[in-house]
């Protein structure tokens, strides 16, 4: 809070210090409204309530743009702060705002990128915005202490919305917006607790297939889940009882890439070398429409019977670029800090642990950490 506090200006708005991970989000780095946004609500957040010079200066700050120039992330985040600060006045306004640009449909209640705004901008293809976005509007109805029951309805079709966006990890698109919408969907399910409640879920088809699952207070942080025994198929889910559950069915499967125009150059050289060793060159670059990439993700899949030496992941990680790398049973996940036009060149040392007759090509992949739908993935096969 000190440290904070020497960061603020004479405006109430905050200095910009460090490097912004992504480089398209509408916070931080060009936008000191958003900055001061964040800032406050953790402020308020950790404990300090508007009689704290940081918090009183920072409202000033997030006050003195006009509604009317705000984008709808930027309204969403100023709804929330608005709320911890309890001011009723300028939250009515934002939210009158962010209920015009609402969209409703099917009993969801959802916030998209701005048509006009944010439309030209890379990151507006991204999803994890508009889940980051939704997540904040939900956090500020549900730090209101007695809701109305309009709010409450307001929360439960936008908590449909999130969970249909939640993967079967439980997570989201993104570390980001996973974060604030576990925020917003825990303090929902502090409304809609019950103590006691019990629920039975109860799935079926009309071939006799039958599962019920039982939700009570012993059990109801525990994921329950089982595999459906036809697919394609139709089933039932009925629910008895007292209580609130989130019920998601998940279908996952493989698929060859869509044919589309290319966000990375890659290429892949594997080498034999002495013994079972293998090296693979892999050089990238970025020909995307930005000066460079967010935090980029390479995953290297190795040839059945190899796997990632043991000095491999060592050595890349003295490399500047590489910011992780996190090793798997046949394969290597490499976080690096950005791509850019540049090629760039990572030797990825592989050892045979199995030898593997009649060997099929592995999959290399390239993707914007944050902007997944920029990719590349090539193939590679050598026989040593």
């Amino acid at each position: 809070m000190d440290w904070l506090k020497h960061q603020q200006k004479p405006n109430g708005c905050f200095n910009t210090r460090g490097r912004l991970l992504h480089n398209e989000l509408k916070g931080g780095v060009d936008d000191e409204v958003s900055l001061a946004c964040y800032v406050t609500a953790a402020c308020m957040e950790s404990g300090s309530d508007t009689s704290d010079p940081v918090v009183k200066k920072g409202l000033k700050c997030i006050q003195k743009e006009p509604l009317q120039n705000a984008t709808t992330y930027k309204l969403a985040l100023k709804a929330y702060v608005y709320t911890l600060a309890d001011d009723v006045e300028n939250r009515a306004a934002v939210m009158e705002k962010l209920y015009e640009k609402a969209s409703k449909a099917d009993g969801l209640l959802y916030w998209t990128q701005d048509t006009k705004s944010d439309s030209e901008s890379y990151w507006s293809k991204a999803k994890s915005v508009e889940v980051e976005m939704t997540s904040y509007v939900l956090l500020s109805l549900a730090s209101i202490k007695n809701p109305t029951n309009q709010q409450l309805g307001d929360m439960a079709a936008i908590i449909r919305w999130l969970s249909r966006q939640q993967n079967s990890r439980g997570g989201f698109s993104s570390t980001q917006d996973t974060v604030v919408a576990l925020q917003a969907m825990s303090m929902f399910a502090s409304h809609t607790m019950v103590k006691g409640g019990k629920t039975t879920i109860e799935v079926t088809n009309e071939k006799g297939f039958q599962h019920r699952f039982h939700v009570d207070d012993d059990n109801r942080l525990l994921q329950q889940k089982i595999q459906l025994p036809e697919i394609p198929g139709e089933y039932t889910i009925t629910a008895t009882g007292r209580g609130t559950v989130i019920a998601q069915v998940t279908q996952v499967h493989n698929t060859l890439p869509a044919a589309k125009e290319d966000a990375f150059d890659m290429s892949a050289k594997p080498q034999c070398m002495k013994g079972d060793n293998m090296v693979i060159a892999v050089e990238f670059s970025y020909k995307g429409g930005r000066p460079c990439t967010n935090m980029a993700l390479l995953e290297v899949k190795f040839l059945s019977g190899y796997e990632l030496a043991e000095k491999s992941a060592s050595d890349l990680m003295k490399l500047p670029m590489v910011n992780r790398v996190e090793k798997g049973e046949d394969s290597v996940s490499i976080y690096i800090e950005k791509v850019t036009n540049q090629t760039q060149t990572l030797e990825i040392h592989a050892e045979r642990k199995v030898p593997v007759s009649g060997l099929k090509p592995a999959m290399i992949s390239i993707f914007d950490y944050y902007m997944k739908e920029e990719e590349k993935t090539i193939s590679y096969l050598v026989t040593c």
